[in-house]
């Protein structure tokens, strides 16, 4: 039996893993949909989502098998996460690398398996998506394709879940700062750009900012509350909603009656809205001046 090499970016893997905290949780609904199609379309009896850890792959969503983990030595996807694109094994028992690999010669008695790695938003290898049969058989180039989208899926949900815990350590740091921060949800155009957002939260040092309660704040149209800097804002939000990088800078902020502030904002992306904090500093830059 060949056990699994270990990747060159092992020590920020590991970190990585350890960063999403999804080890040893409770099942996820988002997760196990996955698997269930997966065993559906592909017509397996064994479909999992695993993360493969120090020392173990252990199994955050699972279909037909009871054990929540394996040691790594014997994981096939501990092979897998080594490439970018799918390891497929046809029939185990007549590879090299598994023929003797316990889970071939004992349960599950793997003969088939397909496993694409899934990476967390920075790019670290985790674990895989991966179906397994225990009869040999054929994977074409469409089934690779298909199993290739299914992990975009589960990718997805790693950078929700990441952006999630962004938006709650802002939270915390803004109130801990006394920072105003605001989530604002993007209005889509047919064609899938950003044209505005709405406030979806505001919290009460961005009431002090932006001048105004919250009451008349939430569900309305950024183009309507900053007149002056809205076409800059939206420009600046929408590209954040797009490429998914957030960013951080200076800028002058005009109030509906003219009054001018300066404001130091990073800006955040979420599923489809933005995290803006804000720190007025005009003083500051006065003090300074």
């Amino acid at each position: 039996m060949r056990e699994p090499g270990v990747p060159v970016d092992e020590i920020g893997r590991i970190k990585a893993v350890e960063r999403l905290g999804l080890l040893d949780t409770d099942p996820e609904e988002r997760f196990d949909r996955v698997t269930r199609l997966a065993s559906r379309v592909f017509d397996v009896p064994i479909s999992l989502v695993t993360i493969v850890d120090t020392d173990r792959q252990w199994f955050k969503s699972c279909v037909g098998l009871d054990t929540p983990e394996t040691p790594r030595a014997v994981s096939f996807c501990g092979h897998a996460i080594l490439d970018d694109q799918p390891l497929v094994v046809p029939d185990a028992s007549v590879d090299l690398r598994f023929w003797d690999n316990p889970l071939v010669l004992g349960e599950p008695k793997i003969r088939f398996y397909a496993g694409q790695p899934i990476r967390d938003p920075d790019g670290f290898a985790i674990g895989t998506l991966c179906i397994v049969d225990r009869r040999r058989r054929t994977f074409t180039e469409d089934d690779r394709r298909l199993l290739v989208d299914l992990a975009a899926v589960v990718e997805r949900e790693l950078v929700t879940i990441s952006l999630g815990r962004a938006v709650t350590s802002l939270l915390d740091v803004a109130d801990a700062t006394l920072d105003g921060l605001s989530v604002l949800d993007a209005v889509w155009a047919p064609d899938g750009t950003a044209t505005d957002f709405t406030f979806r939260y505001v919290n009460r040092r961005a009431e002090e900012i932006l001048g105004a309660p919250a009451a008349k704040l939430i569900g309305r149209r950024a183009s309507d509350v900053f007149t002056h800097s809205a076409p800059y804002l939206i420009g600046r939000w929408g590209e954040v909603v797009a490429t998914r990088r957030p960013y951080e800078e200076e800028i002058e902020l005009v109030g509906r009656d003219g009054a001018v502030r300066r404001l130091r904002q990073q800006v955040i992306p979420m599923s489809h809205s933005v995290a803006v904090t804000s720190q007025d500093i005009t003083t500051r830059k006065v003090t300074d001046a």
